[in-house]
């Protein structure tokens, strides 16, 4: 039979306990980084618009047919 130093199981214990919340910790911090899971897509661009119209608005010369 082996012996066993006295309290090797509670320590055994408490590390497995420590290992399981640092990888906790380790997976909520991960989570929580920005950028890992979305995307931001942004495109500019410049557009001119000129509108014009004909200066020239006087009335016709010629006279409408009449009927």
């Amino acid at each position: 039979m082996s012996e066993h130093a006295p309290g090797a199981g509670v320590r055994r214990g408490t590390r497995v306990r420590l290992g399981l919340l640092l990888l906790l910790a380790v997976a909520g911090l991960v989570a929580q980084t920005p950028g890992l899971t979305g995307a931001l897509m942004t495109d500019t661009d410049l557009l001119t618009t000129v509108v014009s119209t004909r200066p020239d608005f006087s009335s016709p010369t010629t006279a409408p047919p009449t009927e």
